[in-house]
């Protein structure tokens, strides 16, 4: 990145109080892990004939590990890696899976659908549930990381 492009970032996200940039990244790490769990979702139905509770299950393993990395620190702020904070993102994660397993569920097997019609459910529903557990217990009400920029604009909250 420029430094003429780092400075519209700082001045940008300088802007921006710490819990809409909080949720903002929970968005993009979110929606990045959401994307792959669908394509993994999809592959595994679609490409390799999986039956779909089991290919949700696996792309939600995958998605689990790519979303702890991602909001772990960059997102909640989290100093370090715990297994304590690991279990509770599993926890929240689990709830989010059993959503999108009852989704599929009522989809495929009751309604007789397309598991195309459960992706609404995974992309829409479930993940601002996830946010609003994982902000308020898994991590707490925490503010984002304290940043060069942030400190700048927000000198006295360390």
């Amino acid at each position: 990145m420029s430094p003429r492009s780092k400075e519209a970032v700082r001045r940008l996200t300088g802007r921006v109080p710490p819990p809409v940039l909080q949720y903002a990244k929970f968005g993009l790490v979110g929606g990045f892990a959401t994307l792959f769990h669908s394509i993994l979702f999809v592959a595994f139905v679609g490409g390799l004939g999986v039956r779909p509770m089991l290919a949700n299950s696996l792309a939600f393993s995958c998605a689990l590990v790519v979303s702890y990395l991602g909001n772990y620190r960059w997102t909640f702020g989290a100093g370090s890696r715990s297994w304590l904070s690991f279990t509770k993102f599993a926890v929240v994660s689990l709830i989010g899976f059993g959503l999108n397993s009852l989704a599929i569920f009522v989809i495929v097997d009751r309604l007789e659908l397309s598991y195309l019609y459960s992706l609404p459910v995974m992309i829409g529903l479930v993940p601002p549930v996830v946010f609003v557990l994982n902000r308020t217990w898994t991590f707490g009400a925490r503010q984002p990381p304290a940043h060069a920029e942030t400190e700048a604009i927000y000198p006295d909250r360390r």
